[in-house]
């Protein structure tokens, strides 16, 4: 008999085969003539044990025989009687199992080890979990899913650092509050069999921080404040329990149960709490802020809420001095002295430095006050007009008090472009119809050595307005604002720096203008040291000594190029070029070489291969060729030169660096004439022992005949010492230029327009 195809996938379903996938190898292998081969591969696979148990029901054994002959199941083994004619088939197979091995039956997972957590109880955040089992068809099939079955009200879910595998049998479950939690793991065979354990895990508050409440607040001088501490456990939640808490306070007074005091100064004072609960100690601080008091509520309210982020910046300033007064049009003697009050306490407030010096020439007084747009104005007092405070808020911030200007047909416009183009640099300079090169070709300079200086004494404001840097005598930092208005003639173009600009030419570039306005604005205070006026007139002709330490706030040099036999003017000239120092020029009044008289230039390099100088004209134009030492000898009446290797910061304390001064630039020789008068007073204001340095030959050449004062020797090198604000001169300076007349830094200031 045949085997066909159906008759073997009969045979599949009636006997019941232990294992699904030799009877799919057995189907797969089987043809449809049974051959010799096929017996072969079958015997094959039963040596290989891949045939391991065969089970026959009984009620199938008479469906078999037709096709194999009689089968009888007898007690340990399954024989078979008869075998068919050709081929050995299934029968066959079934024979060479002798005898055959009962299969042990699937049952689920054997717990080895229950469900437990370490540690017990919990008083962190995390509980490791774990669980083992065994099972007949190998411990690593096995699964282990863990699972929350009850928690705490409240709390997050646990999470699990690994779930649903073979390694999860041990796990870590993070935790999200205090209370019992009871988790279960159930562990599954591959057949779907599976077993579950259970665990309780009890999890303890534990003391793990102190807050106070408020965290942070601004009192009044002699104002209280309860304050309220909360112990925290390792959740972030208060303690059932609360702990008692030590209080104390760096200022003021504060009671055993938070009641606070503040000190009469004001200022900053911490407030701490300390707790001990479960063998742990924390403590907490937190600042009070002790302000001024203010007399008046509707200012103290919009301080307070300003200073909500921690500071009152200068867009805060503005709105708080803007609205004093608007009830009745009048800044009565409460606001006033408020206003004087917040401003003199700036630093509790966190203002920045450059708003509390605008602030202040709002409110105490400033003596650029006396005029506003051309009229008369006045300093802010109690019963001012708010039409007063308003406009003395607008000179101030918004840059609004324009300079007068010089000349005829000359009108304010509001000038595009931008404050810098690619960073400052010395070609930005083109000096307009104002006589004031010493101040551009300074700035040139300036520029060139160090752009970060340009770059830091201006700030912009975000409204089209500029506040802007200077330095007073005494180093003290002051500011003045300026907006985008400039000098124009008819036709629209600059008049002063920036020369020819066209107003609505958007690749303007401004600097230069904008710090020659600010200038001209500045000279208004009398810190300048020119006329006192707001007005660009004020700022023609000046000392670019005096714009070195008006712009960087430190001490400048003064090199006198004359004839020197000792050749030290040289040296020093190359060394400072060399070293990148900002240097300018400012020539006789005929000086030849291709150079203009009684004007400034900006020194941007010495060759050392051809042994020359080379000048700038802030003009933008008429570039002079290089220059020899000797040939500047014959046309430079001085050298100015700085240290601009330090940039300060807008806003940032004064950092001084002294220049070289004219002493250290000359020799020791006697001195003469006046110049023993000039030591002797240096002693007397110094305590030190008089200078001995020798008075330099002058030229057959005035340097400042224009200004109808005779120059002699004497003159000529103790001009250039006064000027030069060297460390000795400069506390001397005010007492000896008093016995001087004229004064000579009014000739030099006069010198260089």
């Amino acid at each position: 008999m045949f085997i066909t195809a159906a008759s073997i996938e009969h045979q599949n379903n009636v006997l019941q085969l232990g294992f699904s996938s030799l009877r799919m190898r057995l189907r797969a292998r089987l043809p449809r003539r049974p051959s010799r081969s096929w017996q072969r591969q079958i015997e094959s696979l039963e040596r290989r044990q891949l045939l391991s148990v065969v089970v026959l029901q009984p009620s199938d054994l008479a469906a078999v025989s037709p096709l194999y002959g009689s089968v009888k199941r007898e007690s340990a083994a399954i024989h078979t009687s008869q075998a068919p004619a050709t081929g050995q088939g299934v029968a066959g197979l079934l024979s060479s199992i002798s005898p055959a091995v009962t299969p042990p039956k699937n049952t689920p997972p054997k717990l080895v080890e229950k469900a437990s957590a370490k540690p017990s109880p919990v008083t962190g955040t995390a509980v490791t979990l774990a669980a083992l089992a065994t099972d007949v068809r190998g411990a690593a099939n096995l699964t282990y899913t863990w699972a929350v079955a009850a928690m705490p009200s409240g709390a997050s879910v646990p999470v699990f650092s690994i779930n649903a595998t073979n390694a999860a049998k041990n796990t870590t479950a993070t935790l999200g509050a205090a209370g019992t939690y009871r988790f279960t793991v159930s562990i599954a065979d591959t057949a779907g069999l599976r077993t579950t354990s259970s665990v309780n895990v009890a999890v303890k508050q534990s003391l793990t921080s102190v807050t106070i409440s408020p965290a942070s607040i601004i009192i009044s001088v002699g104002g209280t404040q309860q304050f309220i501490a909360t112990a925290k456990d390792q959740f972030g939640r208060a303690l059932v329990s609360q702990p008692k808490f030590t209080w104390k306070s760096s200022g003021g007074k504060i009671t055993p149960r938070g009641l606070f005091t503040t000190p009469m100064t004001m200022g900053n004072v911490t407030v701490t709490a300390t707790a001990t609960a479960m063998g742990r100690s924390f403590e907490c601080g937190t600042t009070v802020t002790v302000i001024p008091s203010f007399g008046d509520p509707q200012i103290r309210s919009l301080i307070l809420t300003l200073d909500a982020d921690g500071s009152l910046d200068r867009g805060d300033l503005m709105q708080i001095l803007l609205t004093v007064g608007n009830e009745d049009g009048v800044v009565d003697a409460t606001e006033f002295n408020d206003l004087k009050t917040l401003v003199a306490d700036a630093s509790i407030f966190h203002i920045p430095g450059y708003v509390a010096a605008l602030a202040g020439y709002v409110v105490d007084g400033n003596p650029a006050n006396a005029h506003y747009q051309g009229q008369p104005l006045g300093n802010l007092s109690a019963g001012s007009s708010t039409t007063i405070l308003h406009d003395l808020v607008d000179k101030w911030f918004l840059g609004t008090d324009h300079p007068a200007v010089t000349g005829t047909g000359i009108t304010y416009r509001t000038v595009a472009g931008s404050l810098f183009v690619n960073g400052p640099s010395y070609t930005d300079m083109f000096q307009g119809n104002l006589g004031d090169c010493y101040l551009i070709a300074t700035l040139g300079a300036l520029a060139k050595s160090n752009p970060s200086v340009i770059e830091n004494m201006i700030i912009p404001n975000g409204d089209n307005t500029w506040t802007v840097r200077f330095y007073e005598s005494d180093g003290a930092p002051d500011y003045v604002t300026v907006d985008r208005a400039l000098p124009t003639n008819g036709y629209g173009y600059l008049v002063y720096a920036g020369w020819c600009f066209q107003a609505t030419n958007s690749q303007n570039e401004l600097w230069i203008p904008l710090v020659e306005k600010a200038y001209a604005e500045w000279n208004e205070t009398g810190q300048e040291g020119g006329a006192g006026t707001n007005s660009y007139s004020s700022i023609e002709s000046g000392n670019p000594a005096a714009v070195y330490d008006q712009v960087l706030g430190n001490q400048s040099a003064v090199y006198l190029p004359t004839t020197d036999p000792t050749n030290l003017v040289e040296p020093a000239l190359i060394n400072a070029i060399t070293a990148n120092k900002p240097v300018t020029a400012g020539t006789y009044d005929d000086p030849g070489n291709g150079l203009v008289g009684s004007h400034a230039y900006t020194v941007i390099g010495y060759d050392s291969a051809s042994d020359t100088f080379l000048l700038y004209n802030p003009w933008g134009c008429d570039q002079p060729s290089p220059l020899t030492f000797s040939q500047l000898q014959a046309s430079v009446a001085y050298f100015f030169s700085a240290d601009a290797s330090v940039s300060v910061s807008f806003g940032s304390a004064l950092v001084g660096c002294s220049g070289p001064g004219l002493a250290g630039l000359l020799n020791q020789a006697p001195a003469a004439s006046r110049a023993d008068v000039f030591a002797s007073d240096l002693a007397a204001s110094n305590g030190v022992a008089p200078l001995s340095m020798p008075v330099p030959v002058h030229p057959a050449k005035t340097p400042v005949a224009s200004v109808g004062i005779k120059v002699t020797a004497d003159d000529w090198w103790l001009d250039a010492l006064v000027a030069s604000h060297s460390p000795r001169s400069l506390t001397a300076r005010t007492p000896i230029l008093k016995r001087l007349s004229p004064s000579p830094l009014e000739a030099i200031d006069a010198a260089f327009a």
